[in-house]
């Protein structure tokens, strides 16, 4: 059924795995912000600092959150810094980012090489349309969000 159009099959099934990856990829990079530092695992076990960190405000995700709503919270700049800059799975996650956005270019090639005319293709194109357009809305709604999410933080 596909055989004329395996290329742009091919290209989809592979797009669909890199999509896999990025839900996992954002899980993976949620959670390792939100997780203490060893230092913070051991500290917070004794009554003491835990009254510390209550007396600055209340204890929220991981986060030690301000009172009177203030932005940000004592050391979540730094473990996204750590996150983005010192992390092996971050490190290899911008590696299959970046392999992502060459395979989209690579995707609008192909769209744009395709013949229209071929009937037995125009199910697979109807899809590839509308994969290239949510990875573009994908890639502009994330680094909106990732630019932002900075200046929420201290």
């Amino acid at each position: 059924d596909n055989y004329g159009c395996s290329d742009l099959f091919r290209w989809l099934i592979v797009n669909a795995v890199l999509s896999g990856i990025h839900m996992f990829g954002g899980m993976y990079i949620v959670n390792r912000i939100r997780e203490p530092a060893a230092e913070e695992l051991s500290s917070s076990k004794t009554q003491s600092s835990v009254d510390k960190m209550e007396e600055g405000g209340y204890v929220l995700n991981n986060f030690s959150v301000p009172k009177n709503n203030e932005r940000g919270g004592p050391n979540s700049f730094q473990r996204v810094k750590h996150v983005l800059c010192y992390d092996k799975g971050m490190a290899l996650y911008i590696l299959v980012v970046v392999f992502w956005m060459v395979w989209i270019c690579m995707g609008v090639n192909r769209r744009l090489t395709v013949d229209d005319g071929n009937e037995a293709c125009d199910e697979l194109i109807s899809y590839m349309n509308i994969t290239i357009s949510l990875g573009y809305v994908w890639m502009t709604v994330i680094g909106v969000a990732f630019c932002c999410s900075f200046l929420c933080l201290r």
